[in-house]
């Protein structure tokens, strides 16, 4: 009987679909139209971030399979005309959000896989 619960528990996070934050940040911490978005299956959430100027920073947040096929739950970074791009990815509810750390983004990807193995 364990045994069925546990198989609930992984296929149920699956079912319902990964819940990223999708839209454009751009700081000083101006949103335009962010909100959440259910992903499809085998996409993960990206942050993908590249500073304007020392002040000001544009974010790009949602869904793909794409973007994280060489950043799956890590960050890299890319230099792309001129300017370093940092793209992130991330398997856990809302881990994509531009205001946690990447600490609080490492503590909240393992609370995400303690809540699903238990």
């Amino acid at each position: 009987m364990w045994h069925v619960f546990g198989l609930y528990l992984v296929i149920l996070p699956i079912a319902i679909g990964l819940q990223c934050y999708s839209g454009v940040v751009y700081f000083q911490g101006t949103s335009l139209g962010t909100k959440m978005e259910t992903c499809k299956a085998g996409e993960s959430c990206y942050n993908m971030s590249v500073s304007l100027t020392e002040r000001n920073k544009l974010s790009k947040l949602g869904c793909s399979s794409f973007r994280c096929f060489f950043a799956k739950n890590r960050c890299i970074l890319q230099e792309f005309m001129g300017k370093s791009v940092q793209l992130c990815c991330c398997d856990g509810d809302g881990c994509n959000t531009v205001n946690l750390s990447k600490i609080d983004k490492l503590k909240h990807t393992v609370k995400t896989v303690l809540d699903i193995f238990g």
